[in-house]
């Protein structure tokens, strides 16, 4: 929304809901003479839908599910692949998702050749996603700018090691206790968090289960619900 039409909007709502107290403030700055309450109800998931599967071996299998698009990372997030390859890293980087890098991704791995570390899968529907991701190790999202990302709830409920960077609609999801989380656009400090997890398979291990705990505590779909049906209830 523009500051015209969202300032419309909001001047007709009683209440508007948003997903993380950092986007509460951007309305509240856009709105500074409110009349409606400002309610925060995060993104919810119902984390019994994704599979978790033992992780306690080799870290083999890093997996991104988004746009392939530059503000996304992706053009690090190949290059880093590219060094870890060159270095003698055995790993794999599933990339699912559409976009505008689509064709360069395809010629980066032509030019990896027959043995190259990273798969484009496209787009997948929801259960192939799932079991994508119960066969994965880590969930890498390198993302410049995120409202508050799916991607990364999807990972963190199917128990799997976050990587991601260091801005509000990561962390409204997961601190840096149980993420690697990096600067957006830093290089290095994703091919150290990679190489980290490939290192330590245990480390992986102890960071899937504390992302899992968090999106089940956190985000679960029917206390999300609870809240907007008592939002409602109390406007009826």
């Amino acid at each position: 929304l523009t500051s015209f039409t969202a300032k419309a909007a909001l001047s007709r709502a009683s209440v508007v809901v948003v997903q993380s107290p950092a986007a509460a403030a951007d309305v509240n700055r856009l709105v500074p003479h409110k009349r409606f309450e400002t309610a925060v109800v995060p993104n919810w998931i119902d984390a019994d839908a994704f599979p978790v599967t033992s992780r306690t071996n080799d870290v083999r299998r890093f997996v991104y599910l988004g746009w392939l698009e530059t503000f996304k990372g992706i053009p690090e997030l190949l290059d880093v692949a590219t060094e870890l390859h060159e270095n003698g890293e055995t790993f794999e980087l599933w990339l699912c998702g559409g976009g505008s890098m689509r064709t360069e991704v395809a010629e980066r791995i032509a030019r990896l050749g027959p043995n190259s570390p990273v798969k484009y899968l496209g787009w997948v529907p929801e259960e192939e996603k799932r079991r994508l991701l119960a066969q994965s190790d880590v969930l890498v999202h390198p993302s410049h700018s995120e409202g508050m990302p799916n991607a990364v709830l999807e990972g963190m409920a199917a128990g799997l090691a976050i990587i991601a960077c260091r801005i509000p609609g990561v962390e409204a999801l997961i601190g840096a206790d149980d993420a690697l989380l990096i600067g957006a656009g830093d290089r290095r400090g994703l091919r150290e968090a990679m190489a980290a997890l490939i290192a330590d398979p245990s480390l992986a291990a102890r960071l899937g289960a504390r992302a899992r705990a968090r999106a089940t505590a956190n985000h679960d779909v029917e206390r999300a619900a609870c809240q907007l049906l008592a939002l409602v209830a109390g406007r009826g």
